[in-house]
C-alpha cells in the first residue's frame, strides 16, 4: 500500500470518527483539529430554556435538579421552584427531586421560555423510606 493510499485512508477514518462525535478514537491529529464538519451535518442550536418546578399543590419546589439527558448540563430551582439553562432543541430535560415522580420533557424550537412543570410525589419511594 502506498503512503498516499494510506494516508487518504486515515483521513477518511478520522473524519467518520469526528463526524459520529468519537474524536477520543480518532488519531491525534483529528482530535487536535475537530471541526471536521460534513455538509449535511448541521450543529443543533443551544435555546435558553427557562421555568417553574411545582408540586401538585402548585407551590413551586426549591432544590429539583432539571438536566439535559446524556450530558453535564443542568440547573437546580431556587427557592421558588424556578430555573434557567441552555439546551439543544431535541433534547430531553430530565426534571428529578427525591420523593417525586422523574418527569421528561422534550426541548423544542420555541415556547421554552415558560415551561410549567408539577411533579407527583412518589408514594412508593415514600413507603420505602418510612
Amino acid at each position: 500500500m502506498s503512503r498516499t493510499h494510506y494516508a487518504q485512508l486515515v483521513g477518511q477514518r478520522a473524519t467518520a470518527l469526528a463526524l459520529l462525535g468519537l474524536t477520543a478514537f480518532a488519531p491525534p491529529m483529528v482530535q487536535a483539529n475537530s471541526r471536521v464538519r460534513h455538509p449535511a451535518v448541521q450543529p443543533v442550536a443551544d435555546v435558553p430554556v427557562a421555568g417553574r418546578i411545582t408540586g401538585a399543590d402548585g407551590s413551586g419546589l426549591p432544590g429539583v435538579t432539571v438536566l439535559v439527558q446524556g450530558t453535564t448540563n443542568g440547573a437546580t430551582t431556587n427557592a421558588d421552584g424556578s430555573f434557567a439553562l441552555q439546551a439543544p432543541v431535541g433534547s430531553t430535560l430530565i426534571i428529578s427531586s427525591i420523593g417525586y415522580v422523574t418527569r421528561r420533557v422534550e426541548v423544542r424550537d420555541s415556547g421554552n421560555d415558560a415551561l410549567r412543570i408539577a411533579l407527583a410525589e412518589d408514594q412508593q419511594k415514600l413507603a420505602e423510606v418510612v
